[in-house]
């Protein structure tokens, strides 16, 4: 990581209702927003990611959890030696969303 040489001024705009929750937590902890962000920050340039898990939650995402599981039992009997085709299990998957 960089020496650190100066501060710079960082502008965001962003909802005011998560930013007012956000500073409502804050506050309970001791801590300021920009002490947050720079926590933040300094965590993403260290660790060279996210430091959370960022997950589709579309509830109009293609695959259901039914659907994983579906496709993960096919891995299953492919590495048993039972062959399925993709075209078998999506006649599945579709078959029960209809």
């Amino acid at each position: 990581m960089g020496e650190i040489t100066g501060r710079v001024l960082i502008q965001v705009r962003v909802n005011k209702i998560y930013r007012d929750e956000a500073r409502e937590v804050l506050d309970d902890i001791g801590m300021d927003v920009t002490t947050a962000v720079e926590i933040f920050l300094k965590t993403v340039a260290k660790e060279r990611k996210i430091p959370f898990t960022l997950r589709a939650t579309d509830p109009h995402d293609f695959y259901t959890e039914q659907d994983r599981l579906d496709i993960q039992e096919a891995a299953r009997e492919i590495e048993k030696g039972n062959f399925i085709t993709q075209e078998d299990l999506m006649k599945k998957i579709k078959a029960r969303k209809s």
